[in-house]
């Protein structure tokens, strides 16, 4: 199907945002890339936040002299 002169996948995006055609619409295609990429920078900050706290924890068990 021709819709505006645009064939092949530009067609069936356009008509799936337009709700023509089922599937997921380009602004929840991209907001959902948005979201897994901001999950993966949080894990990683995760991991920096749970290595650092096994540091402090580990100097904190440590004896001090005085």
């Amino acid at each position: 199907m021709t819709y505006f002169g645009i064939e092949g996948a530009n067609s069936r995006r356009i008509e799936v945002d337009e709700g023509l055609a089922p599937g997921a619409k380009t602004d929840g295609v991209e907001e959902n890339l948005h979201l897994k990429r901001q999950v993966a920078e949080l894990r990683r900050a995760n991991e920096v936040l749970k290595a650092a706290s096994v540091s402090f924890a580990k100097a904190l068990d440590q004896p001090t002299t005085r």
